[in-house]
């Protein structure tokens, strides 16, 4: 029986860190033999604080050999170098945290450094197999890594228990504030500009809050905002939409398909001074006429609900010979 093993940073707790231990805990929940493996003191640190209760058992050593399987995130490509005899499975859970897809800002000196990495790397992309958990990843391997279709796999992600089980609510517009939610770690130079402009909504930061206060503030108001750069598949616009909110995003990264973010286009712009005045009249029809809006991402909330099967089924066929 061959043994999977996980790598993960545990320093940052993120939605791509709660994805590694998600895959994890679902694997060892359909009789595989996972375990994770951290590149980082994982005792106190951030992972162990906000995900210990997947209750996953953890290895300080991976044995190369022909019954290991390792899956490595994009961010870890280096790690994949110690190994000659095991199998492994890159997992793009972002495009833009790859040191090289050119997206990172860095000096001249890493800039260098990291495209002679990218380059020596093709050799490993070709011979091994890809996970994706977005369409603009896959699209990325497709276009700018010209990697075949046949060793690209679908395996994208699912909300956690917070949102899933407490979901929308009441989406009824009488229980909803005239506020916009916006995440301050991402697009907050287009976001500050258009709060600067939108003066008569309260804007209200998604920062140092638990998942329950998330939850609260995104099942009492109307909009979310996101002019992000949107590396992979994020996690808050869908959290932010199965809580009932309207979802306004950019058009970076992952929020530049119908597939990662499926809402209408009228609800997708450019993050340019031009915009802004399209994006105030959205957002004044969003407030005023939320019951008729908030319509509009009924099929993107459907989509969100059912992300848990779907990652499951695809659990199984990627692993199932294992």
């Amino acid at each position: 029986m061959k043994i999977i093993y996980i790598v993960s940073p545990a320093y940052i707790a993120t939605g791509g860190t709660e994805l590694l231990q998600q895959l994890c805990y679902v694997l060892n929940s359909t009789g595989k033999k996972c375990y994770m493996y951290y590149t980082e003191e994982y005792n106190d640190s951030d992972v162990e604080k906000k995900f210990k209760k997947y209750n996953n058992q953890a290895v300080e050593r991976i044995p190369d050999n022909i019954n290991s399987v390792i899956v490595i995130p994009e961010t870890r490509i280096d790690f994949a170098y110690k190994f000659k005899s095991a199998t492994i499975y890159f997992w793009w859970l972002s495009v833009d945290n790859y040191y090289g897809s050119r997206k990172l800002k860095t000096d001249i000196a890493h800039s260098i450094v990291y495209s002679f990495k990218d380059k020596r790397n093709q050799f490993l992309f070709k011979r091994n197999i890809h996970l994706v958990q977005s369409e603009y990843a896959k699209q990325y391997l497709l276009k700018e890594k010209n990697i075949d279709n046949k060793n690209i796999h679908y395996l994208s992600d699912y909300l956690n228990d917070t949102f899933l089980n407490n979901a929308m609510g009441d989406i009824n517009s009488n229980l909803r504030k005239n506020q916009i939610l916006y995440n301050p770690r991402k697009g907050l130079k287009f976001t500050e500009i258009l709060i600067d402009n939108i003066v008569e909504y309260d804007w209200i930061p998604l920062q140092g809050l638990t998942p329950d206060e998330m939850l609260h503030l995104m099942q009492i108001s109307k909009v979310y905002i996101d002019f992000g750069n949107h590396p992979g598949k994020d996690r808050i616009p869908r959290e932010a939409a199965i809580c009932g909110c309207c979802i306004i995003t950019g058009k970076r990264g992952s929020a530049n398909n119908k597939i990662d973010i499926a809402i209408k286009d009228k609800y997708k712009f450019e993050d340019r001074l031009s915009s802004i005045d399209q994006i105030h009249s959205l957002i004044c029809d969003c407030m005023d006429n939320f019951d008729i809006c908030q319509s509009d991402f009924k099929n993107y909330r459907e989509i969100i609900l059912k992300e848990e099967a779907i990652f499951k089924e695809n659990v199984l066929k990627i692993f199932e010979k294992m």
